[in-house]
């Protein structure tokens, strides 16, 4: 399994009325995509998004040498339809 924990903290100036996180895994496309809504979030605070994503049976997933250097997780933070921020994140397994 591989657990993606991210943080994030607000300004005491700038209110966000609705946070939407969008997440995208490519392996030469788009093969897995997940929204998620938190809503309002408090301003001047820390705050902590985490995800586990469980493997496959070992006879479902591809070997290691196929995916390593092939996969890109892409993550967008919204405030409703505004792009707040973009991180892309490469995976290479040893």
């Amino acid at each position: 399994s591989v657990t993606i924990q991210m943080n994030w903290s607000s300004s005491v100036i700038s209110k966000i009325d609705n946070v939407k996180l969008q997440m995208q895994k490519f392996l030469l496309f788009v093969f897995l995509e997940w929204f998620f809504d938190f809503g309002f979030v408090i301003p001047d605070s820390t705050n902590t998004w985490q995800s586990l994503i469980e493997a496959a049976p070992s006879n479902q997933m591809m070997p290691a040498n196929v995916l390593s250097g092939n996969v890109v997780i892409e993550t967008r933070f919204f405030d409703d339809d505004l792009l707040v921020s973009t991180s892309k994140v490469r995976l290479f397994y040893v």
